[in-house]
């Protein structure tokens, strides 16, 4: 999995995913080991998951397992989320690893830095936002002290159809926002921007980054 390439997974070690959803990473991470565990708020998307991950409906700031727990915590596009939480949830996520364990997170980001403000504004529905750039990303791992921390930038090819129906971006201000970010020159390079029919198609950008704790 290429939210994984900055750390190998070992069969022995012992993985939760935090936000699992329907399980789509964890499911190909049993290819490496089998001791997967997720949690999650929504038992819909959980019930998805099927009977080789054991799940629990719970949240990141209150994690129902033993303290020297995991290996590895990650979490894909949750913590970004978790503005008002975010003390306690990297409180339990350091309680549930073992010493030496391992935290990652992957969330989407705009393609450079320099374009936060605009790619926010297009992101942002209701919720506030707790980082969106990959700098906030790595800053929040040196705020909390993990160790050796890397990080890890990708992308994914994507459209703008399918972009704003996942982001439910029904607004038509919004939408015209999103084509004109889009046009923009130096964001339509570094998206690789392609227009094809009616359509676009452009990188989605995003950072991992993992640290250690103690």
């Amino acid at each position: 999995m290429v939210i994984f390439m900055l750390d190998p997974i070992y069969e022995n070690d012992h993985v939760l995913d935090i936000g699992i959803g329907t399980g789509i990473v964890s499911k190909a991470l049993l290819n490496y080991t089998k001791n997967l565990h997720g949690i999650d708020i929504s038992p819909f998307m959980m019930c998805k998951v099927g009977e080789d991950i054991p799940t629990k409906i719970g949240f990141a700031s209150a994690l129902p397992y033993e303290k020297d727990t995991f290996d590895i915590v990650f979490s894909r596009q949750l913590f970004h989320n978790l503005v008002h939480d975010i003390d306690n949830a990297i409180s339990e996520v350091k309680r549930v690893l073992k010493p030496h364990g391992k935290f990652l997170i992957a969330e989407f980001i705009p393609p450079d830095d320099s374009f936060e403000n605009e790619w926010n504004s297009l992101r942002i529905k209701k919720e506030e936002r707790l980082f969106s750039s990959f700098a906030a990303m790595k800053d929040l791992f040196k705020e909390y002290e993990f160790n050796n921390i890397t990080s890890f930038r990708s992308h994914l090819r994507s459209d703008l159809r399918n972009w704003v129906d996942n982001m439910q971006l029904t607004d038509s201000d919004k939408l015209f926002e999103t084509y004109e970010l889009l046009a923009n020159e130096n964001y339509g390079k570094l998206c690789d921007m392609q227009i094809d029919g009616d359509n676009i198609f452009f990188d989605m950008h995003y950072g991992i980054v993992t640290g250690e704790i103690d």
